[in-house]
């Protein structure tokens, strides 16, 4: 048998009902908590768990005394049924909201806080204003994790190189939207406004709110001392958010902070922050558009937000420079 007469085989002998059974098993220890969850007799698991085994040809579950221990194969068919189970449930709630008369439904997960995202959106459900989109906003892990679980369409946002592993990144496509970098911010009254090629030890000495520790900007910021050679500057006050960090700076004028370039021209093109002049800007991971892999029915609204994004990346660099020379005059 080929391998995809073997497929329509198992599509057809597998119902919806083992499908659930492996997410319940896969979060249960016994097959008797499977049971109570699922209002069935322990033996209608037992034997509904053999034709699941059967029918993929592998051992899925070790059982023993204490319960019930997954296998290496049933690790990937619970995360399977997971995603299998998650996108039915998306399937039947964008039916349902076309049906009220929507055009379509988008989960999108951040963990960027960049202008880009709102003005992206924005201009979307301009072009189609009977869309409904949903932002999910989070750690990056986090994220990823039910992105892959199918529970969000896609992620906007800019990855470290080591967040995800080998496995993940062959179940993901990465639509670079805008490149990205770290920039160092100071208030407009800064002594140090105006000064060209800033080295970073010229900074090192300088007082810092930065992002907190494990983020993707406070590691890109301490890994650029160290190849310096340089011991990274620590921090009295600590931040993940931009609009924080920008009254920080701004409510102390020796004070500098740091920001991605997506964030920092809107900030230097309204007049709230300045960005110093450094010989060389550390690069960030280029912001994203994240999603998996061969999923039917998402394809046409992901292309045309991509579309859109790339859109007003170009607007936004575009009025950015157009306040600043205005500004400036």
């Amino acid at each position: 048998m080929d391998g995809k007469s073997r497929y329509v085989q198992t599509v057809r002998r597998l119902r919806l009902r083992h499908i659930e059974l492996l997410r319940v098993l896969g979060e249960q220890c016994t097959l008797s908590a499977a049971a109570t969850e699922l209002s069935l007799s322990q033996s209608a698991v037992s034997k509904m768990l053999g034709e699941i085994e059967r029918e993929l040809g592998a051992t899925l579950f070790h059982r023993s005394k204490r319960g019930v221990i997954l296998s290496a194969e049933g690790e990937v068919a619970v995360r399977g049924a997971r995603v299998l189970l998650n996108d039915l449930a998306a399937l039947s709630e964008k039916v349902e909201m076309v049906h009220s008369g929507a055009s379509d439904l988008l989960r999108i997960g951040t963990f960027s806080t960049v202008a880009l995202l709102p003005f992206g959106l924005a201009a979307l459900h301009r072009q189609f204003p009977n869309l409904k989109s949903r932002l999910v906003e989070g750690i990056a892990g986090d994220l990823i994790k039910r992105l892959l679980a199918g529970e969000i369409d896609c992620v906007v946002g800019s990855l470290p190189p080591d967040a995800l592993s080998q496995a993940e990144i062959g179940e993901l496509e990465f639509d670079v939207i805008a490149e990205d970098r770290l920039c160092v911010m100071a208030a407009p009254s800064h002594r140090l406004r105006g000064s060209r090629r800033l080295t970073l030890h010229q900074l090192s000495e300088e007082r810092w709110v930065l992002p907190l520790e494990g983020t993707l900007l406070r590691s890109t910021f301490i890994a650029s001392f160290l190849r310096e050679n340089l011991r990274p500057p620590s921090a009295d006050i600590e931040s993940t958010s931009p609009v924080t960090m920008r009254w920080l700076v701004r409510a102390d004028s020796e004070r500098l902070g740091v920001m991605r370039w997506q964030q920092a021209r809107e900030e230097i093109a309204d007049g709230y922050l300045c960005m110093l002049a450094l010989t060389s800007s550390p690069q960030l991971s280029p912001v994203a558009l994240i999603y998996r892999k061969n999923v039917m029915g998402y394809g046409q609204i992901l292309e045309d937000f991509k579309r859109v994004l790339i859109q007003e990346v170009r607007s936004l660099d575009a009025s950015a420079k157009r306040r600043h020379v205005r500004k400036a005059g």
